[in-house]
């Protein structure tokens, strides 16, 4: 695990040098905060465009997908391999819901281990809206405990949110409805 760590560390330097802004999520974004003891795979976020991303990355094998097959609208998965495992970029995350699209911004609130972290609030509400209500649930308390960034749930909340997402986000906010 560390090394795959390493050498995403050494491609966010590449793709800094490209500025382009991208952000860890996923199951590696709850390692990093301590929520989870082991992380499956390396998702990150961007919102380059998919001919930034590959004029950045020229020199690795990518393979890119198109995107925004059931809940997902993401615009598209590019992946890239390093050592046989596959770091996943997903270009303009969002996520389809009964009240519209909401896009999940890429937000860097933090660097970990030399790579840029998303705002956890973004992941809480991903994955609420994806039905890993658990996952969801770990970040929210998280975030209760250690803190909220009220401007990135500002943003979170100009996204169509269902209701009961909106509420849980609210309740981190010192908004009201």
């Amino acid at each position: 695990m560390e090394e795959i760590l390493e050498q995403v560390a050494r491609l966010a330097e590449q793709l800094h040098r490209k500025n382009i802004s991208f952000a860890l999520g996923g199951s590696t974004l709850l390692y990093s905060l301590g929520l989870e003891k082991e992380f499956r795979d390396i998702d990150l976020t961007t919102d380059a465009s998919v001919e930034q991303l590959r004029e950045a990355l020229t020199e690795y094998p990518v393979k890119v997908e198109n995107s925004g097959d059931g809940i997902y609208n993401t615009h598209y998965r590019l992946s890239v391999e390093l050592n046989g495992k596959d770091i996943d970029f997903m270009g303009s995350f969002s996520v389809k819901t009964k009240t519209g699209i909401c896009y999940l911004p890429c937000l860097p609130a933090y660097e970990w281990r030399g790579i840029p972290v998303c705002a956890p609030e973004v992941w809480a509400v991903a994955y609420q809206l994806i039905g890993r209500i658990q996952k969801a649930e770990r970040i929210y308390g998280y975030l209760e405990e250690h803190g909220t960034n009220q401007e990135v749930c500002k943003r979170l909340l100009e996204e169509p949110l269902p209701e009961e997402v909106k509420q849980r986000v609210l309740s981190l906010t010192d908004y009201s409805s």
